[in-house]
Protein backbone atom coordinates (compact mmCIF):
# COMPACT_ATOMS: atom_id res chain seq x y z
CA UNK A 1 0.00 0.00 0.00
CA UNK A 2 1.46 3.33 -1.09
CA UNK A 3 2.26 5.62 2.02
CA UNK A 4 2.94 2.66 4.61
CA UNK A 5 6.39 2.33 6.35
CA UNK A 6 8.15 -0.14 5.73
CA UNK A 7 8.29 -1.93 9.14
CA UNK A 8 10.24 -4.98 11.38
CA UNK A 9 7.99 -5.92 13.52
CA UNK A 10 7.00 -3.07 15.47
CA UNK A 11 9.91 -1.16 14.51
CA UNK A 12 10.42 0.92 11.17
CA UNK A 13 13.89 1.54 9.33
CA UNK A 14 14.25 4.84 10.89
CA UNK A 15 14.15 2.89 14.53
CA UNK A 16 16.50 0.39 13.45
CA UNK A 17 18.90 3.32 12.47
CA UNK A 18 18.57 5.54 14.89
CA UNK A 19 19.20 2.61 17.33
CA UNK A 20 22.50 1.62 15.70
CA UNK A 21 23.84 5.00 15.73
CA UNK A 22 23.22 5.45 19.56
CA UNK A 23 24.67 2.08 19.62
CA UNK A 24 27.49 2.94 18.46
CA UNK A 25 28.07 6.10 20.38
CA UNK A 26 27.40 3.68 23.76
CA UNK A 27 30.52 2.20 22.07
CA UNK A 28 32.73 4.85 21.82
CA UNK A 29 31.87 6.02 25.64
CA UNK A 30 32.18 2.48 26.85
CA UNK A 31 34.85 0.83 25.23
CA UNK A 32 37.24 3.23 26.47
CA UNK A 33 35.66 3.08 30.11
CA UNK A 34 36.44 -0.86 29.92
CA UNK A 35 39.70 -0.51 28.49
CA UNK A 36 40.77 2.04 31.60
CA UNK A 37 39.37 -0.54 33.91
CA UNK A 38 41.51 -3.09 32.45
CA UNK A 39 44.82 -1.17 32.85
CA UNK A 40 44.40 -0.23 35.97
CA UNK A 41 44.54 -4.15 37.11
CA UNK A 42 46.81 -5.35 34.13
CA UNK A 43 51.09 -5.88 34.49
CA UNK A 44 53.13 -3.74 32.48
CA UNK A 45 53.99 -6.64 29.88
CA UNK A 46 50.39 -7.54 29.35
CA UNK A 47 50.05 -3.21 28.73
CA UNK A 48 53.19 -3.08 26.41
CA UNK A 49 51.71 -6.44 24.38
CA UNK A 50 48.65 -4.59 23.84
CA UNK A 51 47.15 -1.39 25.11
CA UNK A 52 43.65 -2.00 23.71
CA UNK A 53 42.98 -4.96 25.42
CA UNK A 54 39.68 -5.57 27.31
CA UNK A 55 39.84 -8.69 29.06
CA UNK A 56 42.98 -8.78 31.53
CA UNK A 57 44.83 -12.12 31.68
CA UNK A 58 46.65 -11.95 34.52
CA UNK A 59 44.70 -9.58 37.22
CA UNK A 60 46.83 -7.81 39.41
CA UNK A 61 45.86 -5.36 42.29
CA UNK A 62 49.80 -3.45 42.48
CA UNK A 63 48.43 -0.57 41.31
CA UNK A 64 45.91 -0.06 43.98
CA UNK A 65 48.19 -1.43 46.70
CA UNK A 66 50.83 1.51 45.20
CA UNK A 67 47.99 4.53 45.57
CA UNK A 68 46.82 2.77 49.18
CA UNK A 69 50.29 2.96 50.39
CA UNK A 70 50.68 6.61 49.43
CA UNK A 71 48.20 7.63 52.46
CA UNK A 72 46.01 9.96 50.60
CA UNK A 73 43.14 7.83 49.57
CA UNK A 74 41.24 8.15 53.14
CA UNK A 75 41.68 12.31 53.30
CA UNK A 76 40.55 12.68 49.64
CA UNK A 77 37.90 10.75 50.58
CA UNK A 78 37.08 12.84 53.70
CA UNK A 79 37.83 16.32 52.15
CA UNK A 80 35.50 15.22 48.84
CA UNK A 81 32.94 14.52 51.22
CA UNK A 82 32.94 17.59 53.24
CA UNK A 83 33.02 19.89 50.15
CA UNK A 84 30.08 18.34 48.11
CA UNK A 85 28.09 17.84 51.20
CA UNK A 86 28.46 21.32 52.59
CA UNK A 87 28.15 22.48 48.89
CA UNK A 88 24.88 20.30 48.16
CA UNK A 89 23.37 21.38 51.63
CA UNK A 90 24.23 25.53 50.52
CA UNK A 91 23.65 25.25 47.35
CA UNK A 92 20.04 23.24 47.05
CA UNK A 93 18.50 25.69 49.74
CA UNK A 94 19.72 29.29 47.97
CA UNK A 95 17.99 27.50 44.93
CA UNK A 96 14.95 26.38 46.47
CA UNK A 97 14.61 29.61 48.52
CA UNK A 98 15.33 31.99 45.72
CA UNK A 99 13.41 29.60 42.74
CA UNK A 100 10.46 29.81 44.87
CA UNK A 101 10.59 33.83 45.64
CA UNK A 102 10.85 34.24 41.88
CA UNK A 103 7.48 32.46 40.99
CA UNK A 104 5.93 35.16 43.72
CA UNK A 105 4.82 38.74 42.98
CA UNK A 106 7.02 41.46 45.30
CA UNK A 107 8.83 45.15 44.16
CA UNK A 108 11.36 44.97 42.23
CA UNK A 109 10.83 41.18 41.02
CA UNK A 110 11.85 42.51 37.27
CA UNK A 111 15.12 43.83 38.66
CA UNK A 112 16.18 41.12 40.98
CA UNK A 113 15.42 38.52 37.68
CA UNK A 114 18.00 40.90 35.46
CA UNK A 115 20.49 40.93 38.17
CA UNK A 116 20.37 37.19 38.76
CA UNK A 117 20.74 36.59 35.04
CA UNK A 118 23.54 38.43 34.78
CA UNK A 119 26.15 36.21 35.98
CA UNK A 120 25.05 33.75 33.43
CA UNK A 121 26.47 35.72 30.22
CA UNK A 122 29.37 37.81 32.30
CA UNK A 123 32.21 36.90 34.93
CA UNK A 124 34.23 38.96 37.05
CA UNK A 125 37.09 37.49 36.04
CA UNK A 126 39.59 35.13 37.54
CA UNK A 127 41.82 37.94 39.39
CA UNK A 128 39.15 39.62 40.96
CA UNK A 129 37.92 36.67 42.35
CA UNK A 130 40.67 35.33 44.05
CA UNK A 131 41.21 39.18 45.47
CA UNK A 132 38.04 39.67 46.50
CA UNK A 133 38.41 35.61 48.02
CA UNK A 134 41.74 36.72 49.67
CA UNK A 135 40.51 40.08 51.23
CA UNK A 136 37.68 38.07 53.10
CA UNK A 137 40.43 36.08 54.69
CA UNK A 138 39.17 32.67 53.12
CA UNK A 139 42.20 31.24 51.89
CA UNK A 140 42.75 28.14 53.43
CA UNK A 141 39.06 28.02 53.54
CA UNK A 142 36.41 25.46 52.23
CA UNK A 143 34.28 28.79 52.10
CA UNK A 144 36.60 29.89 49.66
CA UNK A 145 35.46 26.67 47.46
CA UNK A 146 32.05 26.79 48.50
CA UNK A 147 30.41 30.82 48.78
CA UNK A 148 31.37 31.56 45.42
CA UNK A 149 29.18 28.85 43.85
CA UNK A 150 26.13 29.33 46.06
CA UNK A 151 24.04 31.14 43.58
CA UNK A 152 23.34 29.27 40.44
CA UNK A 153 21.19 30.87 37.71
CA UNK A 154 20.41 27.80 35.95
CA UNK A 155 19.29 26.01 38.51
CA UNK A 156 17.26 28.49 39.62
CA UNK A 157 15.18 28.99 36.87
CA UNK A 158 15.08 25.27 36.28
CA UNK A 159 13.56 24.77 39.77
CA UNK A 160 10.96 28.04 39.37
CA UNK A 161 9.76 26.38 36.45
CA UNK A 162 9.40 23.61 37.86
CA UNK A 163 7.83 25.48 41.13
CA UNK A 164 5.32 26.80 38.41
CA UNK A 165 4.05 23.49 37.16
CA UNK A 166 2.46 23.00 40.20
CA UNK A 167 -1.06 23.66 40.54
CA UNK A 168 -1.92 26.86 42.25
CA UNK A 169 -5.40 25.63 43.75
CA UNK A 170 -2.73 23.39 46.34
CA UNK A 171 -1.49 26.52 47.33
CA UNK A 172 -4.60 28.25 47.49
CA UNK A 173 -6.22 25.55 49.68
CA UNK A 174 -3.49 25.48 51.92
CA UNK A 175 -3.77 29.56 52.46
CA UNK A 176 -7.14 29.10 53.17
CA UNK A 177 -6.51 26.98 56.28
CA UNK A 178 -4.14 29.76 57.14
CA UNK A 179 -0.63 28.08 56.02
CA UNK A 180 2.17 30.45 55.90
CA UNK A 181 4.32 31.02 52.42
CA UNK A 182 7.18 29.12 54.84
CA UNK A 183 4.47 26.34 55.46
CA UNK A 184 3.21 25.73 51.57
CA UNK A 185 7.13 24.96 50.28
CA UNK A 186 7.95 22.57 52.99
CA UNK A 187 4.93 20.61 53.31
CA UNK A 188 3.17 21.27 49.55
CA UNK A 189 5.97 22.70 47.01
CA UNK A 190 9.16 20.40 48.07
CA UNK A 191 6.72 16.90 48.28
CA UNK A 192 6.21 16.99 45.11
CA UNK A 193 9.09 18.48 43.80
CA UNK A 194 11.33 15.15 44.60
CA UNK A 195 12.20 14.59 40.98
CA UNK A 196 13.70 18.11 40.61
CA UNK A 197 15.66 18.00 43.67
CA UNK A 198 16.78 14.70 43.16
CA UNK A 199 18.16 15.83 39.27
CA UNK A 200 19.63 18.67 40.24
CA UNK A 201 21.35 17.41 43.54
CA UNK A 202 23.03 14.75 41.36
CA UNK A 203 24.54 17.46 39.16
CA UNK A 204 25.33 19.63 42.08
CA UNK A 205 27.23 17.12 44.19
CA UNK A 206 28.56 15.82 40.58
CA UNK A 207 29.91 18.93 40.25
CA UNK A 208 31.22 19.37 43.86
CA UNK A 209 32.94 15.94 43.76
CA UNK A 210 34.93 16.70 40.39
CA UNK A 211 36.12 20.18 41.38
CA UNK A 212 39.66 20.57 41.10
CA UNK A 213 40.69 24.31 40.01
CA UNK A 214 38.80 26.26 43.11
CA UNK A 215 40.51 24.10 45.47
CA UNK A 216 43.69 24.21 44.00
CA UNK A 217 43.79 27.71 43.67
CA UNK A 218 42.58 28.28 47.64
CA UNK A 219 43.29 25.66 49.52
CA UNK A 220 47.34 25.40 50.07
CA UNK A 221 47.23 22.83 52.52
CA UNK A 222 47.61 19.43 51.89
CA UNK A 223 45.31 18.18 54.32
CA UNK A 224 42.40 19.89 53.07
CA UNK A 225 42.88 18.93 49.80
CA UNK A 226 39.97 16.82 47.87
CA UNK A 227 40.32 13.64 45.78
CA UNK A 228 40.37 15.29 42.69
CA UNK A 229 43.81 17.58 43.34
CA UNK A 230 45.41 14.50 44.65
CA UNK A 231 44.24 12.84 41.87
CA UNK A 232 45.50 15.44 39.22
CA UNK A 233 49.13 15.36 41.49
CA UNK A 234 49.01 11.40 40.99
CA UNK A 235 48.71 11.70 37.14
CA UNK A 236 51.48 14.75 37.06
CA UNK A 237 53.84 12.85 39.31
CA UNK A 238 53.15 8.88 39.33
CA UNK A 239 56.02 8.53 36.65
CA UNK A 240 58.84 10.13 38.80
CA UNK A 241 58.24 8.36 41.16
CA UNK A 242 57.59 5.08 39.95
CA UNK A 243 60.66 5.21 38.27
CA UNK A 244 62.81 6.12 41.23
CA UNK A 245 61.10 2.86 43.08
CA UNK A 246 62.93 -0.18 42.49
CA UNK A 247 59.58 -1.95 44.43
CA UNK A 248 57.41 -0.79 41.78
CA UNK A 249 59.66 -2.37 39.35
CA UNK A 250 59.96 -5.42 40.97
CA UNK A 251 55.86 -5.36 41.01
CA UNK A 252 55.84 -4.23 37.50
CA UNK A 253 53.23 -1.61 38.39
CA UNK A 254 53.96 1.55 35.96
CA UNK A 255 52.45 5.16 35.76
CA UNK A 256 49.32 4.15 33.15
CA UNK A 257 48.61 1.77 35.56
CA UNK A 258 48.83 3.85 38.52
CA UNK A 259 46.81 6.57 36.74
CA UNK A 260 43.86 4.35 35.63
CA UNK A 261 43.29 3.21 39.01
CA UNK A 262 43.28 6.84 40.57
CA UNK A 263 40.42 7.32 37.93
CA UNK A 264 38.48 4.04 39.25
CA UNK A 265 38.92 5.00 42.95
CA UNK A 266 37.94 8.69 42.75
CA UNK A 267 34.65 7.73 40.24
CA UNK A 268 33.14 4.74 42.50
CA UNK A 269 31.39 7.15 44.83
CA UNK A 270 29.40 8.91 41.90
CA UNK A 271 28.84 5.11 39.98
CA UNK A 272 27.95 3.50 43.48
CA UNK A 273 25.57 6.76 44.06
CA UNK A 274 23.77 7.26 40.62
CA UNK A 275 21.64 3.64 40.08
CA UNK A 276 19.58 5.00 43.30
CA UNK A 277 18.77 8.23 41.53
CA UNK A 278 18.52 7.04 38.51
CA UNK A 279 14.37 7.27 38.07
CA UNK A 280 14.41 10.85 39.40
CA UNK A 281 17.43 11.52 37.52
CA UNK A 282 15.26 10.50 34.21
CA UNK A 283 12.17 12.21 35.35
CA UNK A 284 13.29 15.32 35.99
CA UNK A 285 15.59 15.70 32.83
CA UNK A 286 11.77 15.23 31.26
CA UNK A 287 10.44 17.64 33.15
CA UNK A 288 12.53 19.24 32.51
CA UNK A 289 12.30 19.53 28.55
CA UNK A 290 8.61 19.78 28.81
CA UNK A 291 7.93 22.00 31.69
CA UNK A 292 10.99 24.27 31.08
Amino acid sequence: MAGRRRALGHRTWSDVVILAILLIFAAIIILPFINAITISFISQQEYIQNRLTMIPKAPTLSAYKNILDQGWLGLGYQNSAVISGLGWIYLLTITVITAYAITRSFPGRRVFLVYLLIPMFFSGGLVPAYLQIRNLGLINSYGAVLLPTGVSAYYILIMSSFFRSIHVSLEESARLDGASEARILLSIILPLSKAILATISLFVIVGFWNEWFSPMLYLQRAKMMPLQVYLRNIVDTSKAKLDRSVVAQAEQIYPEAVRMAAVMVTMLPIMAVYPFLQKYFVKGVMIGAVKG
